[in-house]
């Protein structure tokens, strides 16, 4: 047997096949490498790709690499759908959505031409080599026109950019907003979150804060050192794009340029990423612009996910409650309480339905359920598994602190959104950035507000509309 393949047996060669990208090139003189390059691509086609759709050869390609699960929903899908209009579209996703069933049917839906399924590059050196093979194939098979992803930050954002640069110089590499981003509050969120669990973990050990501050930092930084570094390096051979990072590489600026262009649906959105940029002399090197957001979803993608039928429905999206002890939390839940009763009467035939972070696993959080039954009682705590965009599309009103719901809903017409500011973390009045968000910092200022007229009234011409699409957008900058 080959040298490569010597210290493997059965369902492990699949694995070391597509990990070997640096070793194939030297196995010729084994007499193997067409053998080996055969396997490569049969275990690349039977194990990464298992739903494919007949292309269109007067359509370029587009490969729409996607993130976590819960930000294809969040925006993802709109995006694709209008990509899928008009492209043929390869998707490159990770291996939780091979068994989501909703996934894979609006893929049908939405005529889809191929997906591919790839497991995060983490920890394990083999899956960086694995997965840049993978991405390696899939330029080469389809010479995308576009390569679109969710985010430039992760690792495997970063290598599929690396290779695009590398073999399809003239393929466009383009970032798509998902979700709420981050701003100039969110690295001291951030550090305000770490000092809270360090804290709590210092006090169960019966440790010193800083000794547990600095293990922690320690380790952090040896990870980052191995994900960002180290493992890049040996599998690019090339100097590492990402530095160390404390944050899981939120903000992090390569050291040169990954991406094209980067897409927005604010200004507020686009100004931040132009400073970031600019402070670290990237910023003319790529080209950041507000587009229209597909969460207006042109494409009517929401007919085929959901049961949309408007009611007279209040949903609240608290994400900043549960995460302190009891004691600490009471006096915002004596404010989410204040405001809550002043909408209910404001509101008195809608009904009231609230939904707290599905990552959210405090302990607290039971207490925090107890604490709104017994203080609000026409309030009902939504428990199903259903996804957040089902609930938000059904109400006319959406109530959170800082939320991605919030931004979502944003982008909807018609919806009445409040953020209710309570100035206890960092951060917290993030949502007072975009106009059409109602922003509340004291609750008594809700009864000044005639929330019921609003949303009589609401019909307002969204300011979305005198953005272009982003189909549109595309167009122009290939023909640059």
């Amino acid at each position: 047997m080959c040298c490569v393949f010597s210290n493997y047996k059965g369902s492990d060669i699949d694995q070391v096949a597509l990990s070997a990208s640096a070793t194939i090139g030297r196995c010729a003189s084994c007499g193997k490498r067409k053998l080996l390059m055969s396997l490569v691509k049969k275990t690349f086609n039977d194990k990464n790709v298992i739903y494919k759709n007949h292309m269109n050869t007067k359509k370029d390609n587009v490969i729409v690499a996607h993130g976590h699960l819960y930000l294809f929903w969040s925006a993802g899908v709109y995006y694709s759908a209008e990509l899928a209009a008009k492209y043929n579209v390869v998707f490159l996703v990770p291996e939780e959505y091979r068994y989501d069933d909703k996934f894979q049917s609006v893929c049908k839906h939405l005529q889809v031409s191929e997906i591919s399924y790839y497991e995060y590059s983490g920890k394990n050196p083999f899956q960086h080599f694995t997965n840049c093979r993978l991405f390696k194939l899939l330029l080469g098979k389809y010479k995308p026109a576009f390569v679109v992803q969710h985010d430039y930050i992760g690792i495997d954002n970063m290598y599929l950019f690396h290779w695009t640069k590398k073999l399809l110089p003239k393929c466009l590499k383009i970032v798509m907003l998902t979700s709420f981003p981050s701003n100039e509050n969110t690295k001291k969120f951030n550090a305000q979150f770490v000092e809270m669990s360090v804290n709590r973990y210092a006090t169960r050990l019966r440790l010193p804060s800083f000794i547990v501050g600095a293990a922690r930092k320690l380790v952090v930084h040896a990870l980052s050192f191995w994900n960002n570094i180290l493992i890049p390096i040996v599998a690019l051979w090339e100097k590492p794009y990402f530095p160390l990072s404390e944050n899981a590489n939120i903000d992090i600026v390569p050291s040169r340029p990954l991406y094209d262009y980067y897409f927005f649906y604010d200004s507020c959105e686009k100004n931040y990423m132009d400073r970031l940029l600019t402070d670290a002399g990237l910023f003319q090197n790529v080209s950041h612009q507000v587009i229209r957001t597909p969460i207006i979803d042109t494409y009517n993608v929401n007919t085929f996910l959901y049961n949309e039928q408007e009611q007279d429905l209040v949903s609240i999206f608290p994400s900043l409650i549960g995460l302190r002890d009891f004691e600490e939390e009471e006096a915002t839940l004596q404010r989410w309480v204040e405001a809550l009763n002043l909408l209910r009467d404001q509101l008195p035939h809608f009904d009231f339905v609230i939904k707290f972070h599905p990552g959210n696993n405090s302990p607290q959080i039971e207490a925090v359920k107890a604490y709104f039954k017994n203080n609000c009682s026409f309030l009902q705590v939504y428990e199903r598994q259903e996804r957040a965009e089902a609930l938000m599309l059904n109400s006319k009103v959406i109530v959170g602190d800082v939320s991605s719901t919030l931004w979502w809903s944003n982008f909807r017409p018609k919806k009445i959104v409040i953020s209710l500011g309570m100035q206890d973390f960092e951060g917290s009045k993030d949502m007072s950035y975009y106009p059409e968000i109602l922003y509340i910092e004291k609750m008594s200022d809700l009864s000044k507000i005639d929330v019921h007229t609003l949303v009589l009234e609401q019909d307002y011409e969204s300011c979305q509309k005198n953005h272009p699409l982003l189909t549109d957008v595309l167009e122009l900058v290939s023909k640059v």
